[in-house]
């Protein structure tokens, strides 16, 4: 996984490398003297394209979501295993809906988040700093504007990916709470009628609609914010990069290449940096599924208290 994660940080570093070269070239393009090496560049220019295309898809897309699709399987096939193990003792404990859940669900979430964490959160982390190291290779400016970048983004991006979160917890409660007055209705339909109370259930009904509703435009605005928020921050970091670097260019402390290269390595740093929140976040909204994991593993290696009587010399049924 390790491993994983340092492909991971260099899918977005050849990104950010190609928008470097790119620069290079730009400079060189705009510098008379060079003029006889810009064909070979352009030519370089199109191969690192291809390139970079191909590794940061692999990199960054498929084989995190090959891990998580592995990692997800195995983990349905231990809960099943642990379930197996468990006492009669402790069994009881929860019902048939609880232990569906354990072995589906909450597995697949457990090992989302267990990938998600060991792979992306790491790999995103790994590219950020090393992204912030070759920005001040490339101009003690550049590096400044994305040490600047960085906690501004972070704080921007928290809150609503907070709210989300906290909206996501109340989710199962709200939305039993608004099947449950319709569920009550089709079943006491015939004492509804026979005590003439529709008018009593349609406004209960109709409030509990509206409580739920309310419920969901809250949870669709924060989701809508997190997702477009990120792309919004980026573009505005990305002119206001462009103004600084028109600045500095006037005063000669910045080329027209690295004011390219500094729109670039912004675009490029506010994935993993978006990758580091949304692991986060994910992390939080499924603390819940990570418990009922965990305490379901705990459960399984409960003692029955029968391991003395145990015949190990019995073979199975079938195998």
């Amino acid at each position: 996984m390790l491993l994983s994660a340092l492909g991971l940080a260099i899918g977005y570093i050849a990104v950010a490398m190609l928008g470097i070269f790119t620069g290079d070239l730009i400079d060189s393009m705009l510098n008379v003297q060079a003029v006889d090496g810009v064909w070979q560049k352009l030519g370089l220019l199109l191969l690192l394209s291809l390139v970079t295309l191909c590794l940061s898809f692999f990199l960054t897309v498929w084989i995190p979501q090959k891990l998580n699709l592995e990692a997800a399987v195995a983990s349905s096939e231990v809960a099943i295993s642990e379930f197996l193990k468990m006492s009669l003792r402790v069994f009881p404990k929860n019902k048939t809906g609880h232990y569906l859940n354990v072995v589906t669900m909450t597995a697949f979430v457990f090992s989302g988040v267990q990938i998600a964490v060991s792979v992306e959160f790491l790999g995103g982390l790994l590219a950020v700093i090393v992204l912030a190291i070759v920005a001040f290779t490339v101009n003690p400016w550049i590096g400044l504007l994305v040490l600047l970048y960085i906690p501004f983004y972070l704080v921007i991006i928290d809150y609503p990916s907070k709210k989300t979160n906290e909206i996501l917890t109340e989710s199962m409660k709200k939305r039993e709470g608004w099947l449950d007055i319709g569920r009550r209705i089709i079943e006491e339909k015939f004492s509804i009628n026979m005590l003439r109370a529709e008018n009593y259930f349609e406004n209960a009904y109709k409030a509990a609609n509206d409580e739920y509703f309310l419920y969901v435009k809250r949870s669709s605005f924060f989701s809508a914010l997190s997702k477009s928020l990120p792309s919004a921050l980026s573009n505005f970091t990305q002119v206001v990069a462009i103004i600084t670097g028109v600045m500095l260019l006037s005063i000669g402390q910045m080329s027209v290449g690295e004011i390219l290269a500094a729109y670039l390595i912004l675009s490029v740093l506010s994935e993993p940096l978006d990758t580091v929140c949304s692991v986060k976040s994910s992390y939080l909204a499924a603390k819940a599924d990570i418990d009922v994991h965990l305490e379901h593993e705990k459960e399984s290696q409960e003692p029955s208290g029968y391991e003395k009587l145990w015949n190990s010399s019995l073979k199975p049924a079938v195998k």
